[in-house]
């Protein structure tokens, strides 16, 4: 059954441009996981230091690969300093 991961962020107040070189490097990674259907990264429109990731899997399997992949640790370790606080991320089942 698919998986909706939602997740929030909020970045340092100078991590802005860091974020965003790091995720340029991961995210066509991720895209390319077993499983991966989406995986998107909005930036607030009023205050960009906010921001929102959605993630859909096929399964639970396929996210708990791509959780467990190298480079997902990778992208985990690099963005810690630039990440002010972060809300536990909400998983959904698609209807």
């Amino acid at each position: 059954m698919e998986i909706v991961v939602l997740g929030h962020a909020r970045l340092q107040p100078w991590g802005d441009a860091a974020f965003r070189g790091i995720l340029d490097e991961f995210l066509p990674l991720v895209r390319l996981q077993p499983g991966c259907q989406a995986f998107d990264v909005f930036f607030g429109g009023e205050d960009p230091r906010d921001v929102a990731i959605i993630e859909r899997w096929t399964d639970e399997d396929a996210l708990a690969a791509n959780l467990a992949a190298p480079h997902t640790t990778l992208f985990l370790d690099l963005i810690a300093p630039w990440i002010e606080g972060a809300d536990t991320p909400e998983r959904a089942r698609a209807a």
